[in-house]
């Protein structure tokens, strides 16, 4: 070979090296880009799964609090039936709240019809409209008829602290001998306004 073809050689050789050299840190550059945006995407994504975690979390707390001081309102043994007459009958039924916080705006239904037919009526409004922890409540009864043991259902809605609205649908009997006996375990239900 002579010395020209030498030196072409020479600088062929360079110049593949300098270009080689070039793709080579260029194909480095783009691979070094795609795992770090593939690193920075899957941290964002642990964040958000993060975020989305605590705010469960949060929400579940905020709920378990609400469920440990809301009122639970119970049927007071103390509930009673008296009859006036053959058909002229009042009852007294007693809601004692066994929850962690107190009732407020306490508003039962106001008239009923009981799986007999019979129509019981509230005679009076209720007198003090909040029932504070191991409180009783008094609601006053009636129904005009001879017929005895059925069963009624009654709605009670109240609110808590935080002015949530909450039922309890309590299902009783009346037997014949006029007592009122609870046959169900009545559980707050929070009432969307």
């Amino acid at each position: 070979m002579n010395l020209d073809n030498l030196e072409i050689v020479k600088l062929t050789i360079s110049i593949l090296s300098i270009v080689a050299t070039s793709i080579f840190s260029l194909v480095t550059i783009i691979i070094t880009c795609h795992n770090a945006n593939k690193q920075v995407k899957e941290s964002e994504k642990a964040l958000k799964q993060q975020e989305e975690q605590y705010k469960k979390e949060k929400l579940y707390d905020k709920e378990i609090i609400r469920i440990q001081k809301r009122p639970y309102l119970v049927v007071d043994k103390s509930s009673t039936c008296m009859c006036n007459g053959n058909s002229d009958h009042h009852m007294t039924i007693y809601f004692r709240n066994k929850g962690n916080g107190s009732a407020f705006k306490i508003e039962p239904v106001t008239q009923i019809t009981a799986s007999n037919g019979n129509t019981i009526f509230r005679e009076e409004p209720i007198q003090d409209p909040i029932v504070m922890v191991n409180e009783l409540c008094e609601t006053k009864w009636k129904f005009d008829s001879p017929k005895r043991d059925f069963q009624f259902s009654i709605t009670v809605k109240f609110e808590d602290m935080s002015a949530q609205l909450y039922q309890q649908t309590f299902i009783l009997t009346l037997d014949s001998r006029l007592h009122i006996m609870v046959t169900n375990y009545a559980e707050p239900e929070l009432v969307n306004k």
